[in-house]
């Protein structure tokens, strides 16, 4: 896979790292918790393996999710 900015060929599969994510819900919870939950997760992960966070909502369920390197 290469870079879309600078097209360094980026080889992660050979160090075994993957994709993950892990979603935060809750149609109960406020936006703040789940954003406070979501970032205390990202947190524990470290910012070298943090892909991005993205959050949407639908019909009052709030979504927090992270996508990190694993």
């Amino acid at each position: 896979m290469d870079c879309p900015h600078c097209g360094e060929v980026l080889d992660f599969s050979s160090k075994g790292r993957q994709v993950d994510f892990k979603v935060f819900r809750g149609t109960l919870t406020s936006w703040s918790a789940l954003f406070q939950e979501a970032s205390e997760f990202a947190t524990r992960q470290g910012a070298e393996k943090i892909i991005s966070i993205s959050h949407s909502e639908d019909h009052d369920d709030g979504v927090v999710t992270v996508w990190y390197w694993h």
